[in-house]
């Protein structure tokens, strides 16, 4: 009995012993696989390097040798003999330059001499005829610049007519007198009265001389402009448009005006009651008030007169700029569409 425990001990030893054997060669072959240079495995640096690369040996570098430098060689020099020879041709080119230039006027002469009698003539003639153009075209140039012209004439007549029309509309206005000291000063108010009222009716508020009344503008015949010309000096579309504009401009300011008060009226303006209270003393008759006496009057009509320039030529500066555009295309417009008005002298 205790021979058969003996020998199930001894022989469960000997099959432990080489399981034993095997994990310690498996621990060993783990701690050398830690060791192995292994820069990376499975994403992450394993070993004893951790991500370092091994140390390598490399052979050392021999040393160039110096070598001393290169320069080209030099080119040979040119022999004397290939010096002279291209020295005498270029003295023989030059010589022969010399001889043609001296025989060329001669062979020229003579190339002119044999020239036929008919081609001759042809030159002549064809200078001739360019010398009649040219003449002619210096006359045409003089004729039309000067007083013979018909259409120069037409168009300095027709500018000078219409400066003259633009300045006798201002010059003639209430404003113009007021500017002068004499027109403040109280002599004769009665007379100042009553030119004063005779000046600034309802249809025209502004005091501008008209050349012709309101009733003759709207009556002018509408011809649709003149007709174009095809001469070089003549612009009849313009000069109507500046004829009839400088007679008309007394018109055009004044209608501007009543175009103001019109604005004026949606929100009573300063300009609406300035406006009202000139045509309340235009039409106030003389001594209606006691307080207000006719030199009173005369001052205060005038003192209201210049007020309502002031608050009109304001009201213009303010005004959009595509509303002054719009009303000075409708003013040439108009200047442009009816006929010359007639003016009696």
């Amino acid at each position: 009995m205790v021979t058969q425990v003996r020998e199930e001990m001894q022989s469960g030893a000997t099959e432990s012993a080489p399981a034993t054997a095997e994990a310690q060669d498996d621990e060993t072959e783990e701690e050398a696989e830690d060791d192995m240079v292994l820069p990376f495995k499975s994403g992450r640096p394993v070993g004893r390097w951790r991500g370092k690369a091994p140390p390598v040996s490399r052979p050392p570098v021999p040393a160039i040798p110096k070598q001393p430098p290169v320069f080209p060689k030099q080119p040979p020099l040119i022999d004397p003999d290939v010096l002279s020879s291209v020295a005498a041709e270029e003295q023989e080119e030059q010589d022969e330059h010399q001889s043609q230039a001296v025989t060329a006027p001669a062979a020229k002469a003579a190339a002119s001499s044999a020239v036929p009698a008919g081609r001759g003539d042809g030159f002549a003639a064809s200078a001739k005829k360019k010398g009649k153009a040219a003449k002619k075209h210096r006359e045409d140039l003089q004729s039309d610049q000067g007083p013979g012209n018909p259409g120069a004439s037409q168009s300095s007549a027709a500018a000078k007519h219409a400066a003259a029309a633009a300045v006798k509309a201002m010059q003639g206005s209430v404003l113009a007198e007021l500017l002068a000291p004499a027109a403040w000063s109280a002599v004769e108010p009665d007379v100042r009265l009553v030119e004063l009222t005779s000046k600034l009716p309802w249809t025209c508020p502004l005091g501008l001389s008209f050349p012709i009344t309101w009733q003759e503008l709207a009556s002018l015949e509408i011809d649709c402009g003149p007709r174009s010309s095809m001469k070089r000096d003549e612009t009849p579309v313009l000069d109507r448009v500046k004829r009839n504009g400088a007679m008309f401009v007394g018109h055009y300011v004044t209608a501007a005006f009543f175009l103001s008060i019109l604005q004026e009226l949606s929100r009573f303006g300063v300009l609406l009651w300035v406006f009202a209270a000139q045509g309340m003393l235009v039409l106030m008759p003389e001594g209606a008030i006691p307080q207000l006496t006719t030199s009173r009057h005369v001052l205060l009509l005038q003192a209201i007169h210049v007020l309502l320039w002031v608050l009109f030529a304001r009201m213009a500066w303010m005004t959009h700029l595509f509303v002054k555009l719009a009303l000075l295309v409708v003013f040439s417009g108009h200047a442009y569409i009816v006929s010359d008005a007639v003016v009696a002298d």
